[in-house]
This record gives structure tokens, sequence and C-alpha cells, in this order.
């Protein structure tokens, strides 16, 4: 029985001393993600003042004919993604003399390109370019080209 004993402590021993405890070198790295594969949300960005942008091109007036003249004047401009809300006081002018006052709220939207697609009412679908007269038609894609570049 004393072989036997002396045999498994030689089997142990043998076991321990084979056993090895390696250490390895770990190279401690940081991750850093790629931020430019993070899809960003936009959001209308309160903290821009974007009327105040656009200095004197805050208004344009449009002639309606017969002494008639409409005036567009920007008091609330809105930036959400790739469109602007803009909100306009309009006054209507009868023969030079201002007989109405009220506002109006447009989406003027654009393509990647910064080119107009749409200007369309607050609230409607139908887009003002498809209908409204060639001259108030170039007065909206101007004012609508001085704010895209904010």
């Amino acid at each position: 029985m004393k072989s036997g004993k002396i045999i498994f402590l030689n089997i142990i021993l043998i076991f321990f001393a084979g056993c090895k405890k390696e250490v390895k070198n770990i190279k401690k790295t940081a991750i850093i993600p790629d931020t430019t594969k993070i899809a960003k949300v936009q959001t209308p960005n309160k903290d821009v003042n974007y009327l105040e942008k656009l200095n004197e091109n805050k208004s344009f007036t449009i002639s309606c004919g017969g002494g008639c003249a409409i005036a567009y004047t920007a008091i609330e401009v809105q930036k959400t993604g790739s469109s602007f809300k803009v909100r306009f006081s309009v006054d209507n002018y009868t023969d030079e003399v201002l007989s109405e006052t009220f506002e109006e709220s447009y989406i003027f939207s654009y393509d990647k390109f910064g080119n107009i697609n749409t200007i369309t009412g607050d609230g409607e679908t139908q887009n003002l370019l498809e209908t409204l007269p060639e001259s108030a038609k170039k007065s909206f894609e101007e004012f609508g080209k001085d704010i895209i570049k904010l």
C-alpha cells in the first residue's frame, strides 16, 4: 500500500510540476467608437435664431394687379431636417393703403442638393410652386433660396 501512495504522490507532483502558469502580455486598448457611422437625429434647433440670420431678406412683395399688392414679412423661422417652416405676417394693400393683415405659415422643403422641392401651406399638401402665378412663384423661390443658406 505504501508503494501505491508513493506512486499516487509522484503522479500528483508530476501533474503540478507539468502545469505552468502562463501569464500572457495583455495589451490594454481603448475602444473608440467610429462616430462617422452613427446616425444623427435632427431635431428643431430652438437655440438658433434663423429670422435674425435673414438680415434684410425677411420680406417680399407680390403684385396682384389692379392696385393690389401683398407683402410677406417673416416673423418666425424654424428648421426641421431638410425643411424650414416660416410664419409670415401678410399685409394686403389696395391702392397703396393697408386693407388687411393676417398670418400664414409655409413649409419650404429642399432636396439633398439644396434645391426647393415644394412649398406648401402649413397643414396643406398642395405644392404652391405648381399653382401660383409666375411672379408670385419667383418671389417665394427667391425667399426660399435665402433661407436655405442659413
